[in-house]
């Protein structure tokens, strides 16, 4: 008899094991949302709701995609606390999924994946920031992402894997520039490949190109007045 047969439970439990963790992280991120006002530092992330974009682009040196989606996310409910909380809360549980789908891309164990998702899930630091109205949890996020680009790529190479990478990887920067922490190690074995594999050279080029090109626009668009 087929083993999975005996062990059907085999077939459910890690998504019901997923589905516990997922709710286990947004009851501990839940209490952070407030109906009074932000705190200083959050206020200060909201602020470019109340300017015109060309200051507001400006405002958060280091994270202008992401200034810029919640300045319009929060122009549609303005006042509101708990509603500029949203998109981060929505972040720090989607983190949770991303690590454990991550992990599972990568044929880790589904008890092990739990585990990792779980981490999340139970990070004081991961749940502060849940309703903080910062990006932190988007940079996850990000980073799984490209980690999972990445990896399609290097099993399996094609034009179109290679194009998604190229893409996601200057988006990623420019939503966060905490994201070049993933990018620049990724061209770099992106670079190493090529040097093993010549029919992947042309795919890094066009990678290492428009990560760099993007890269020095950020840095004398945004980073470079950034304060020592």
């Amino acid at each position: 008899m087929d083993g999975t047969a005996r062990r059907p439970w085999h077939r459910w439990a890690p998504l019901v094991g997923l589905a516990a963790v997922v709710c286990f992280g947004a009851w501990t991120r839940a209490p952070g949302f407030t109906r009074k006002d932000l705190w200083f530092d959050d206020a200060w992330e909201v602020l470019p709701s109340k300017v015109g974009i060309g200051t507001a682009i400006h405002m958060v040196n280091t994270t202008p995609g992401y200034t810029l989606a919640l300045r319009s996310w929060a122009g549609l409910h303005p006042g509101y606390a708990w509603w500029d909380q949203v998109p981060a809360f929505v972040l720090g549980v989607a983190s949770i999924v991303a690590v454990y789908l991550l992990l599972r891309y990568y044929r880790a164990w589904w008890p092990v994946a739990l585990t990792g998702a779980l981490v999340i899930a139970a990070s004081p630091v991961a749940a502060t920031y849940s309703t903080r109205v910062k990006q932190f949890n988007g940079d996850v996020v990000l980073a799984c992402v490209l980690l999972w680009l990445f990896e399609r790529w290097r099993r399996e190479p094609s034009r179109r894997s290679a194009v998604a990478l190229a893409v996601a990887a200057p988006v990623a920067m420019l939503i966060s520039a905490t994201t070049a922490i993933v990018v620049v190690p990724i061209a770099i074995v992106a670079a190493q490949a090529a040097v093993a594999d010549r029919t992947r050279r042309r795919d890094v080029a066009v990678l290492i190109g428009v990560v760099g090109a993007v890269g020095v626009v950020e840095y004398v668009v945004w980073l470079r007045h950034l304060s020592h």
